[in-house]
């Protein structure tokens, strides 16, 4: 059933490009589908959004075995969002979406360096 001779017949970049447009896809329906408590439910968006409230910068003077980079993300995306609640979940939704888009291409990326898609069974 697989021919050695026979070609792929999709290139490496459509196959990407189509993994990333399909899961580019259900998250936009989940997003405009989903109600805002749906998406507030999705993690932490709540207790990021409530220390956002608060005075000063995030996580300075705390210990922290991770660089503060989301903290400092979340402050940034509260600024843009002028303090208001569902702005900012449904920015924070995006920004995390394009995060897991980007984490699904290198995990593709990896996986077809290890296993060749040549030998794929399309």
């Amino acid at each position: 059933m697989s021919d050695d001779s026979q070609a792929m017949p999709f290139s490496k970049r459509q196959i990407d490009q189509a993994l990333v447009g399909a899961f580019v896809f259900a998250r936009l329906v989940s997003m405009v589908a989903m109600p805002m408590e749906g998406l507030r439910g999705y993690g932490d968006f709540i207790h990021y959004f409530l220390i956002n409230r608060l005075e000063g910068l995030p996580f300075i003077q705390y210990w922290v075995e991770y660089p503060p980079v989301f903290p400092f993300l979340s402050r940034f995306l509260f600024q843009i969002s002028s303090g208001r609640e569902h702005v900012f979940y449904y920015v924070l939704f995006c920004i995390l979406s394009a995060a897991d888009a980007g984490k699904l291409i290198l995990l593709w990326r990896l996986a077809s360096r290890v296993f060749p898609t040549t030998q794929a069974l399309w």
